[in-house]
């Protein structure tokens, strides 16, 4: 671990210029910086929290959650729920509706993952199908031809 002493610490002031440096003097989009926040913040929290069935203080927010009389929209994938397997450890968020980010996950459309899940959205958050082909995902092209969000159920 990194002494605090050793780091380098700014004011919202200096940060609000290193983003105007950023994006103005060299041309970076923000939502690309916001992209590695989300990805950043998404790895930490599979790390610390969300491999395999969530525990401590996640777990009592996701019990909390669902006993809200509030609907929840998860991002992605319900907390608790495997992408891939569909599997919905307990706890697991159980969604009113979960918009997936730029295809369908396997796991939510397995019957272990339908009442996590609730009604599902995919969004297209600017990947290109051709990406996505070369990852093995077929079938991408035209899925936002219509709109940018789809309903898938």
């Amino acid at each position: 671990m990194t002494s605090a002493r050793e780091l380098p610490w700014a004011s919202t002031e200096q940060m609000r210029e290193v983003d105007r440096i950023m994006t103005d003097d060299l041309g970076i989009d923000l939502p690309l910086m916001m992209e590695n926040a989300g990805r950043h913040l998404a790895h930490l929290s599979r790390l610390r929290y969300l491999d395999g069935a969530p525990f401590g203080e996640a777990a009592q927010l996701i019990r909390w959650a669902n006993l809200s009389d509030a609907p929840t929209i998860a991002l992605d994938v319900p907390s608790g729920v495997d992408a891939t397997t569909g599997i919905a450890h307990d706890p697991s968020i159980q969604a009113a509706v979960t918009l997936t980010l730029a295809v369908p996950k396997i796991g939510l459309r397995q019957r272990s993952a339908a009442a996590a899940v609730g009604e599902l959205y995919v969004a297209d958050i600017g990947i290109p199908p051709q990406v996505l082909a070369r990852a093995g995902i077929d079938n991408a092209h035209g899925l936002f031809a219509l709109d940018e969000i789809v309903r898938i159920w």
